[in-house]
């Protein structure tokens, strides 16, 4: 039988973790929606709040960072955030019977519990953003060769849609992130009244500058009429000058970085080279 003192902390412990998750959700949440009907089955088995909280503007672009589109994601997201808290007090309140007793104190405990349950409702948080960063990361490796080809695939002749089709196959195999997103910018373009808006999907989903700086370039090129190689051309000269500057300030920050690294290995290496020699003849005439 579990202590019920470890019970109760436990519990308490969701509890606060589960009202502090509530508490910072968007109004349009919390708030009842009106005049949607839905199913029987949808009825049975949502969770209050949590189709609402599917279609919020901010969490589905976090998603669409992370490469994740479908609402399962979002669903399984927001389930997670309520699973994980329970069984990480769970799996605390299980090491804390297998472990002696200390005399632990109700504030120890329900703080202990606390800090789990904390643990459990930010680690898909921190999956979702892990996975943004690291497809960002990759967009922005390989932007500048796809903008290279986007330019000479203009001078070539092409217009906008022709050249964004043409550059995500090519690129399909070397580049598949850039490559989605260019494929899903030339379906919005196809069937969306407002080419802007979906060239600033581009630049929303991909956040980051250089992206931005080519789709402001594009959208401008679509509203005033001007050319989209000259457009791209300038961009592009901007672009490998950024990257030069970046490259360049990398480099110059490299020898500060270097110095912790070379005193606590490279230096007793050396010290230990120089000086065992001597301290073994020392040793052997005394």
């Amino acid at each position: 039988m579990p202590d019920p003192v470890l019970l109760i902390s436990g519990l308490l412990a969701f509890c606060a973790c589960a009202s502090a998750a509530a508490a910072i959700l968007p109004a349009s949440v919390r708030a009842p929606s009106r005049g949607i009907r839905t199913g029987v089955g949808d009825r049975i088995f949502a969770i209050p709040g949590l189709t609402a909280l599917e279609r919020d503007p901010d969490l589905v672009l976090r998603f669409k960072q992370a490469g994740l589109r479908d609402r399962a994601h979002i669903r399984l997201y927001l389930i997670m955030r309520i699973v994980l808290p329970l069984v990480a007090v769970l799996i605390g309140m299980t090491l804390l019977q297998v472990l002696p007793d200390h005399n632990r104190s109700a504030v120890w405990l329900m703080t202990f519990f606390l800090f789990l349950a904390a643990i459990g409702y930010v680690l898909p948080s921190i999956y979702i953003h892990q996975r943004a960063a690291q497809r960002k990361e990759a967009i922005r490796r390989e932007w500048p060769d796809v903008l290279d080809l986007m330019l000479l695939s203009v001078e070539a002749g092409l217009g906008l849609d022709a050249v964004l089709d043409v550059v995500s196959k090519r690129i399909a195999s070397g580049a598949p992130v850039i490559a989605e997103e260019l494929e899903i910018t030339l379906a919005e373009l196809s069937y969306l009244s407002d080419r802007k808006l979906a060239l600033s999907n581009l630049a929303a989903r991909v956040d980051l500058p250089a992206v931005s700086l080519v789709v402001t370039a594009l959208i401008q090129a679509e509203r005033y009429g001007t050319s989209i190689g000259t457009t791209l051309r300038n961009t592009t000269r901007d672009q490998r000058i950024s990257r030069l500057a970046d490259a360049e300030r990398k480099a110059a920050a490299l020898p500060p970085q270097l110095t912790i690294p070379m005193v606590l290995f490279f230096l007793p290496v050396l010290f230990a080279v120089i000086f065992t020699p001597g301290i073994i003849l020392y040793l052997m005439d005394t």
